[in-house]
């Protein structure tokens, strides 16, 4: 659950970030066992919501846009949970589907890359969404029904992991997202990967010892480097992870399953790097709001 608080400047067509905030209630936690989101998720969802609402509040924002993706696409439940958000909290929650939630992500991700075309891949709890196209068009986007929260739950009962699990979790990515293998027509393309899986990849291969935005921004993971990473986040504990990296709280038990999702999509595309970016969906929705109450912004503003 993500907070990003940002200001507008008209004259200088400028989003500057003042506040950028994460949460892990794990709302995707058995959901696909049980189709609902369990009770302590929620409870845990509303507290992160109410702290979020007293920084929107204190940071005297003139606008406030909340979006839900996968979680509540599918949980029988979100419909009374977003009821309960407006009613307890006075914020109206809008589910977006995968498709849109893949356009906004794109729209965020390339808000801080040179080339002028991106393949972006968006690493969630529950989906994976994976988008390609230039500054003014999509050619693919598609979202997938698998993230580090349901695959881990699929296939991972122990840690560390069996060899025999991670291998029936590879060939159900490899079948998952084969299809991919289309986009490999520009081999030399921009690859940007967003959210939790490789921004916190990227602090631990810089041993950080907190998360630092300025070194995470841009960084580079090879392949080689990542498939390392998997090796490793395969053979130890969360808990060996969290003594070592105690900032990445909420995610050292799916970092496996995680890093094992962009090593198998940078696999099928052919691609021996990656670009990481701390930028995605939260960026993406404030863009396209500027863009449509502003239309003279797009192709002028500026994202720092």
């Amino acid at each position: 659950t993500l907070l990003l608080i940002a200001e507008f400047n008209k004259t200088t067509n400028s989003l500057k970030t003042i506040l950028n905030r994460y949460e892990i209630p794990r709302l995707s936690k058995d959901l696909e066992k049980t189709k609902i989101i369990s009770e302590s998720s929620k409870l845990k969802f509303f507290e992160i919501i109410k702290n979020y609402n007293n920084l929107i509040t204190s940071h005297n924002c003139k606008v406030v846009i909340a979006k839900a993706t996968n979680a509540m696409r599918i949980a029988k439940n979100s419909a009374e949970i977003i009821k309960e958000v407006r009613e307890k909290f006075g914020i109206d929650m809008q589910v977006i589907a995968g498709e849109e939630e893949a356009r906004l992500s794109y729209l965020g991700s390339i808000s801080n890359s040179n080339s002028e075309e991106n393949i972006v891949i968006d690493i969630g709890g529950g989906s994976t969404e994976v988008i390609y196209g230039n500054r003014e068009n999509i050619f693919y986007r598609k979202s997938f029904p698998v993230g580090v929260v349901n695959l881990t739950e699929r296939f991972f009962t122990q840690f560390p992991v069996k060899k025999f699990e991670k291998i029936a979790a590879e060939e159900f990515l490899t079948s998952t997202f084969k299809e991919l293998a289309q986009l490999i027509e520009k081999p030399n393309i921009n690859i940007i990967s967003v959210a939790g899986t490789p921004t916190t990849i990227a602090a631990i291969k810089q041993n950080l010892q907190y998360y630092d935005e300025l070194k995470i921004e841009n960084y580079q993971i090879s392949l080689s480097a990542l498939n390392d990473f998997t090796d490793f986040a395969s053979k130890v504990t969360p808990e060996q992870i969290l003594e070592q990296y105690p900032f990445i709280k909420g995610r050292e038990d799916v970092l496996s399953a995680g890093s094992l999702i962009l090593a198998t999509i940078l696999n099928i595309l052919g691609a021996s790097k990656t670009t990481v970016s701390g930028r995605g969906l939260r960026y993406g929705i404030l863009i396209d709001y500027l863009f449509n109450k502003y239309p003279q912004v797009k192709g002028k503003l500026s994202v720092r």
